[in-house]
């Protein structure tokens, strides 16, 4: 079991409460309201622009064209595919990625994409491979589990979204990146690796309060 697994194993009662957040079971049983999704919408298209940000210092980095031509591919699918998805959902709303680009990101936003940027800033290579992991397979987790409970989901609006991270490529693509790190990371010092499974958990927590951030709060009174 390499690295990516053990800590899949170590944090997979975060995940697990990504799945039963309210925000995926109200867009399980029908009852998400049209704008908390649109709140989903945004926040994550923000924090796409800072993800892919955080591949790229990961791709200035690395030491061989091998490493960089891998990484670089991870950075053109998060655009081609994850952040074009938001985008034709957006359009219903009659927003575009300019209009994006002038919103304002949540606390938990915030405090997320700080953490992808900071480790990208002053983090190695493997550092950044497992502050990004958690998104890219834990979305992998999340929807597979949803799409599990409610097969409906797959041919309803929400249906684009999902298949962008429960099709074969994107399967394909996790394996490749858990292989990927895998390998960078197979000769490295125990204290290393305890340090690196301690970035996996902590990304993994700010994707449960991300999740969390979107569920409907009562206005003051």
């Amino acid at each position: 079991m390499g690295i990516v697994e053990e800590s899949i194993k170590e944090s997979i009662d975060i995940w697990n409460q990504c799945v039963n957040t309210k925000f995926l079971v109200e867009m399980q049983n029908g009852s998400l309201k049209e704008e908390i999704f649109l709140k989903y919408l945004i926040q994550d298209s923000l924090y796409l622009r800072d993800y892919i940000k955080t591949y790229s210092y990961a791709f200035i980095k690395c030491k061989t064209w091998k490493q960089m031509k891998f990484v670089s591919l991870s950075i053109s699918y998060v655009n081609d595919s994850e952040n074009l998805t938001r985008i034709n959902y957006l359009k219903k709303f009659n927003i575009n990625d300019d209009d994006i680009d002038n919103m304002q990101k949540t606390k938990e936003c915030e405090n997320y994409t700080k953490f992808l940027i900071d480790t990208g800033k002053s983090g190695d290579v493997p550092s950044i491979l497992m502050a990004v992991l958690p998104c890219m397979l834990g979305y992998h987790y999340v929807f597979k589990k949803v799409s599990e409970k409610s097969p409906n989901l797959l041919n309803g609006y929400y249906s684009d979204l999902i298949n962008d991270y429960i099709n074969d490529n994107y399967v394909k693509a996790c394996e490749q990146w858990i292989n990927f790190t895998n390998d960078f990371c197979e000769d490295l010092s125990r204290e290393k690796i305890l340090k690196l499974k301690v970035i996996f958990r902590e990304a993994s927590m700010h994707e449960l309060l991300f999740w969390e951030m979107l569920e409907e709060k009562d206005e003051p009174v």
